[in-house]
């Protein structure tokens, strides 16, 4: 039934699209898509429950729909939300086709809805939001309180579901910041062409991310270094994760306002040398609830306990 999740993991999965790509950009929302899709991959192996309810062909998923808290008016959206459509629907002809660039496995019959069509999601399972800080630790607090806003939303629109949050932790000290390089392309061309040498800005960003020791001399120019790097302090990413757990600890149940799974993944990404993930000798103790395989138990567990069926089928 194709990979399973002992050979690989749906951050390995992420960590390899990045390598492949060379580049991390963090306005890049095809990171937080893949993401979410592939730990539902890896729910689908780990989880009886959900993957026959996936096979009964009922269970439909949307990026970025709309929720509303209704006592107050205030909306957010989430990332991914995971539902069982309504029966009694007419489904649109467009949403029988499922989405053909999504890294599921051919088994994994889920149809992808849109905005437009969100009222065909009769009740939310599962919805996840998916953070990260790897370029500047010090965006923190601003990303675990987007993330308390928006469990304070959901915690009301989706009572019952089950809420999920994601986090990739930076480990790098250093970090190339490929924005600046983009907004700056038109100086640095003329820079480049101006060293001692010579550098092609082209060839430079093809070999982003490769370890390449054109790369290491082009940022040994001070000024380019200057420009494009950004650091963080070595004890930054145990401050983050310290602050997630303080944070966004689970609920304990549906009545309180927060998430039931927080996954916290370190990965050493720098846009200078290949990506990778990381597992810090602190991740452990009172946070190795947070390490993928745990949560993603947690995540199995939960779904298994709210929705599963005595006769195994979706109400």
């Amino acid at each position: 039934m194709g990979e399973s999740i002992e050979s690989t993991n749906a951050f390995e999965r992420v960590i390899k699209r990045i390598r492949n790509d060379g580049v991390y950009h963090p306005r890049d929302q095809r990171v937080s898509t893949q993401l979410g899709l592939e730990i539902l991959r890896d729910l689908y192996f780990v989880s009886p429950e959900f993957r026959e309810d996936v096979n009964c062909g009922r269970i439909c998923y949307g990026f970025n729909l709309k929720f509303e808290k209704t006592s107050t008016s205030n909306s957010k959206r989430t990332d991914l939300a995971i539902g069982v459509l309504d029966e009694s629907a007419d489904i649109p002809p467009i949403l029988t086709k499922y989405l053909e660039d999504a890294p599921l496995i051919p088994e994994m019959k889920m149809l992808h809805i849109t905005t437009r069509d969100r009222d065909l999601m009769k009740e939310v399972r599962i919805a996840m939001e998916n953070k990260s800080v790897i370029t500047a630790h010090r965006n923190r607090n601003n990303r675990s309180d987007e993330l308390v806003s928006i469990a304070d939303v959901l915690s009301e629109a989706c009572p019952g579901a089950i809420l999920v949050a994601t986090v990739m932790i930076g480990t790098a000290t250093e970090f190339l910041n490929y924005e600046v390089l983009q907004r700056a392309e038109g100086v640095l061309e003329v820079f480049c062409e101006r060293v001692r040498g010579g550098y092609q800005l082209d060839e430079i960003k093809r070999l982003l991310g490769r370890s390449a020791p054109e790369i290491a001399d082009f940022l040994n120019q001070p000024r380019i270094r200057k420009a494009l790097i950004s650091t963080n302090e070595s004890q930054e990413p145990f401050n983050t994760m310290d602050r997630m757990h303080g944070v966004l600890k689970p609920r304990e149940n549906t009545s309180q306002i927060g998430y039931d799974v927080l996954i916290l993944q370190f990965c050493h990404i720098d846009n200078i040398g290949p990506a990778r993930l990381e597992s810090p000798e602190y991740f452990k103790g009172i946070y190795a609830q947070y390490q993928y395989n745990t949560a993603l138990k947690r995540l199995s567990g939960l779904y298994r306990e709210r929705f599963a069926k005595s006769n195994g089928s979706i109400v």
